[in-house]
């Protein structure tokens, strides 16, 4: 290889540092993060950007689901925090596992604890998710198994912006928009300096 684009851990850098082969990481929550070139989406402002975009449309109740690990989903639900301040909302915080779909038992765990999550919710509500937008469409079903209307009792917003699961099916989904393909060419721009 010339050159590398990756989500790039600590075995990939090792191996790139090695073989003398510049690396550009694009995984925020990579081990090897502070060690390596990256470009990654400003996690804080997608954060800011969902709690002020709730608190616009009136909301005081307020949730969030993230992965508690996750260094990009901590940036972002930081700052969501702090957007909340200035309205002195409550949120309620929802934690699930990474691999929430790997097998049955872990989805049913992850069905139990959406459910329980619900369960504590007093609607109107303002929801951000910060996973990916599929995630959002598990949390639509789960609102509407509880008998919740969403927008009308629970306004969701996502924080990745993946048009084919936000537009289809009904109810359409906001989210913030991250600009992935500016990330790419950011990215290659990066190694082709680290190249030359």
């Amino acid at each position: 290889y010339d050159g590398i684009i990756a989500r790039a851990g600590k075995e990939l850098s090792a191996r790139a540092s090695r073989a003398k082969v510049p690396l550009v990481n694009v995984w925020f929550s990579s081990d090897a993060r502070e060690r390596l070139p990256g470009v990654f989406p400003d996690f804080q402002a997608i954060g800011s950007t969902a709690g002020e975009h709730l608190i616009e449309r009136g909301f005081r109740q307020f949730a969030c689901l993230s992965r508690p690990r996750e260094l990009a989903h901590v940036e972002m639900v930081h700052a969501f925090h702090d957007a909340l301040s200035n309205v002195h909302g409550e949120c309620l915080c929802g934690t699930v596992l990474r691999f929430y779909y790997r097998n049955g038992k872990s989805w049913s765990s992850f069905q139990n604890q959406l459910d329980a999550w619900i369960e504590s919710w007093t609607p109107p509500i303002g929801l951000f998710v910060a996973f990916n937008d599929i995630t959002i469409r598990y949390v639509v079903s789960a609102c509407r198994k509880h008998g919740l209307r969403v927008p009308e009792d629970v306004a969701i917003i996502g924080g990745m912006n993946e048009p084919n699961i936000c537009e289809m099916p009904p109810p359409s989904l906001s989210s913030v928009e991250v600009n992935y393909e500016q990330i790419g060419y950011s990215a290659a721009e990066m190694l082709a300096q680290l190249m030359e």
